[in-house]
């Protein structure tokens, strides 16, 4: 139902419109075949519960005159999805990344590199085709709007997927920019709201709206 607002919003960017002039308006649909196989589908208009990601980050230092904070962290992709209805790979993702942070006044930079091995669904291992490990690098820019409101730029380039297709939609790295704001809760909770563009290519998502919520231990 958003077709019209953003090829409106491609035309005036400049930004890729992914194919969006080929078909008719506000449908969707995903299929992904090799050799007559399908491998991988998505239809319109269905609810479904995705994979769970689960993530622990550990501080190595706190920021102060001598250098930026650093953290690592670990993160595995729990299957609770559905592999046959496009909503689950079937099997555990695992990754690693590490991030650090500095601040000057009310401005702050952040950076993060991160590292993601993906399960092979078993229809794409039948059909001889695998997922590469991915790795995705981030920078962002946050400015302190008041003591409780932040706006946030962020940028993330992913690598690509896999390398048995030649097709930019599913074999290209994708490059997002996401623009949004945070806003400080009770406690240490943090509520955040961004909207996502991907900038070179057909693979990432064309449009994107971030909701989240986080508390601190």
């Amino acid at each position: 139902f958003l077709d019209d607002l953003i090829e409106g919003f491609h035309d005036w960017t400049g930004l890729p419109n992914q194919g969006r002039d080929d078909f008719g308006q506000d449908q969707f649909g995903m299929r992904l075949r090799r050799n007559g196989d399908l491998l991988f589908s998505v239809e319109e208009d269905k609810l479904q519960l995705g994979d769970l990601p689960l993530t622990i980050t550990h501080a190595l230092r706190v920021e102060d005159e001598h250098g930026p904070a650093v953290a690592v962290r670990a993160a595995v992709e729990i299957p609770s999805g559905n592999e046959a209805g496009g909503s689950s790979n079937g099997g555990l993702d695992i990754g690693f990344g590490v991030l650090a942070e500095r601040t000057r006044g009310r401005w702050s930079f952040f950076g993060a590199v991160d590292y993601l091995a993906p399960h092979d669904p078993d229809a794409f291992r039948a059909a001889g085709v695998g997922l590469e490990d991915i790795l995705s690098l981030q920078l962002g820019i946050e400015y302190r709007w008041s003591d409780r409101l932040s706006v946030l730029f962020q940028n993330f380039w992913t690598s690509e997927m896999t390398k048995d297709f030649t097709f930019e939609e599913f074999s290209r790295e994708m490059y997002d920019i996401a623009v949004g704001v945070a806003w400080d809760g009770p406690g240490d909770s943090r509520f955040h709201f961004a909207l996502q563009e991907d900038a070179v290519a057909a693979t990432g998502s064309d449009f994107g709206i971030m909701l989240g919520v986080a508390w601190g231990f």
